[in-house]
């Protein structure tokens, strides 16, 4: 599976984020991407355009689906190459 998290970051509460922290999930394609998102419980309807954010719990379960866990310059250096 290339489906990949980055580590969780504090952020700015909104109404449309009511959490104090984040992560992003990405994937090699977006039917992996899709597959894994619902396999944790995401709405598909949730993804922005080439990601979605997790919560901690949401991160927890992607992992444990499979999702590999990349440093911020390895994440970085994978979303340049999916460009």
């Amino acid at each position: 599976m290339s489906v990949y998290v980055d580590k969780m970051r504090l952020c700015i509460k909104s109404r449309q984020w009511p959490y104090h922290s984040a992560c992003h999930m990405i994937a090699d394609h977006p039917r992996e991407l899709d597959a894994i998102a619902s396999e944790i419980g995401l709405q598909l309807g949730w993804c922005q355009r080439d990601h979605y954010d997790l919560t901690t719990n949401k991160r927890r379960l992607a992992v444990e689906a499979g999702a590999i866990e990349l440093e911020d310059k390895e994440f970085m250096a994978k979303l340049e190459r999916r460009k």
